[in-house]
């Protein structure tokens, strides 16, 4: 039997959806940026403010299209910066490529001066991260960037060596894998490779490819970073870390809980986070 708060949880979710998101800049976004018959189906959703610097690159979209399965600007780690405006630059000739739903929390700056930005499935920006593209920044499937980081594959700047003469390249491209947890302040730089199921710390400095000098599933701290764990692997699946609360909560005694070893396979729906509500 269909109960009250059943019914009436579709109705709260629409009015929800009225006043949460920015319908002016969700039209033009998507009709600026998409053919009509992608456009039409309103893929990427604005939610609170949006700043267009540049938009004269291209915003492509490499997977099935339903709508809002683009989030930006939606409000979940609650950091006061992700009241502030997404800031976005896209310069003429570069793009961003969405493989799949993204979240991009409110207060990030996209800033893609060249080249190519690309985001994996079920990808998570969190408040205030930065990133400033003018290579490429390849992000994978179902990782989760937390509040503040920052992820650059330029240096900005040319610097010259005054005894040899010798000026180096300033960029390099940036990959990170699947999987993969960067904790709050959190800085990627040029020429970063990062393998699957990696962790940082908070306030990790990344600055080399470290797909050299670990294996997948490292838990990396400090500045610059060095491997202090290895085996490890951030629970993304949410009924999954709900059942393990709840397990500590009944067992304050008990700080371990056995399950089979291997990799979490992580849900195949789509998670309650990536909804349009």
């Amino acid at each position: 039997m269909t109960s009250v708060k059943d019914k009436v949880r579709p109705i709260y979710y629409f009015i929800l959806l009225i006043f949460k998101i920015n319908w002016v800049k969700t039209v033009y976004i998507n009709f600026k940026t998409q053919p009509f018959n992608i456009a039409f189906k309103f893929p990427i959703i604005i939610y609170g403010k949006l700043k267009i610097y540049t938009l004269l690159g291209n915003i492509k979209i490499s997977s099935p299209i339903s709508m809002g399965m683009i989030h930006l600007g939606k409000e979940i780690d609650f950091f006061p910066v992700s009241l502030n405006p997404i800031k976005l630059t896209i310069n003429s000739g570069s793009c961003i490529i969405f493989e799949g739903p993204a979240i991009i929390m409110g207060g990030c700056s996209i800033s893609v001066w060249n080249g190519e930005f690309k985001i994996g499935k079920y990808v998570t920006l969190g408040s205030g991260v930065q990133i400033k593209c003018e290579d490429k920044i390849s992000i994978g499937s179902f990782t989760r960037v937390v509040a503040m980081s920052t992820i650059t594959d330029t240096n900005f700047h040319f610097v010259k060596d005054i005894k040899t003469g010798i000026i180096k390249r300033s960029f390099a491209p940036i990959s990170i894998g699947n999987n993969c947890w960067l904790n709050s302040g959190t800085i990627v730089t040029k020429g970063v490779v990062l393998p699957d199921y990696c962790i940082t710390a908070q306030n990790t400095f990344l600055n080399k490819d470290y797909s050299k000098i670990c294996q997948p599933n490292t838990f990396l701290a400090g500045s610059p970073a060095k491997a202090l764990a290895s085996n490890v692997q951030r629970i993304f699946d949410n009924e999954e870390e709900k059942r393990l609360k709840e397990f500590f909560y009944k067992n304050p005694d008990l700080n371990e809980y056995q399950v089979d070893v291997g990799i979490h396979q992580e849900p195949s729906y789509t998670p309650d986070l990536f909804k349009l509500y």
